[in-house]
């Protein structure tokens, strides 16, 4: 909650929230959230892989979220969440781009659009051969990370392999956090000044990084 109240505080436009691990019951959770965010979006993070066991699909209605991104790289999952719930939903795997795009998902939220925007932004668009085109890098992001996705936005953009978060403070400008966005929906005019894409001006395609608080 601290987390959450921090970034209001320091202009977020939004806010992207890992599901606590152990925990079952969210609707508590998630209300407190909302609560904090004060009338802005909330993004819930199932990812169980890193805090078990992540987001039930028939809590997802009980829940005060705007969202969901969905990292479990479960196409079952996804195909469900779609059927039983109305609310945006985003990939988090780069291996589910094209089923995501042609089931009416909002958008992907993605490492591996770091790197490869492009590819991404086809891949979901329905292009099958961007799709495989990304499966060699998307196992070596999922093998050794965040070592490589780094490397390979470094080969790509000439950006570092080691820093993490800028320093300081640019003049005029006020920290933010990403929170993805969709064509469909309100997500895009909440996300516009805020989500910043690397080579690309498709906005449902957000790079992982921009969950990142920068102060």
């Amino acid at each position: 909650m601290y987390l959450t109240k921090r970034a209001r505080e320091c202009g977020a436009d939004g806010f992207l929230v890992l599901s606590p691990p152990g925990s079952d019951d969210l609707v508590e959770y998630y209300g407190q959230v909302a609560h904090i965010a004060a009338g802005l979006p909330v993004l819930a993070y199932h990812y169980p892989v890193a805090s078990s066991p992540g987001i039930r699909v028939d809590q997802l209605a009980d829940l005060a979220i705007d969202g969901l991104k969905d990292t479990s790289g479960d196409p079952e999952r996804l195909l469900m969440t779609r059927f039983e719930w109305d609310g945006l939903l985003y990939t988090g795997s780069s291996a589910l781009l094209t089923m995501a795009g042609s089931i009416g998902c909002a958008g992907a939220i993605l490492t591996s659009a770091n790197a490869m925007p492009e590819i991404c932004i086809a891949a979901f668009d329905g292009d099958g051969e961007a799709q495989v085109r990304l499966i060699k890098n998307h196992l070596a992001v999922i093998r050794d990370f965040p070592a490589e996705i780094k490397l390979l936005t470094s080969e790509r953009f000439g950006t570092s392999r080691f820093a993490r978060l800028r320093q300081g403070r640019r003049r005029g400008r006020r920290p933010w956090i990403a929170i993805g966005c969709g064509p469909r929906s309100h997500w895009g005019e909440i996300a516009r000044d805020g989500v910043r894409m690397q080579s690309s001006h498709d906005r449902r395609i957000a790079p992982e990084w921009v969950h990142r608080l920068e102060w």
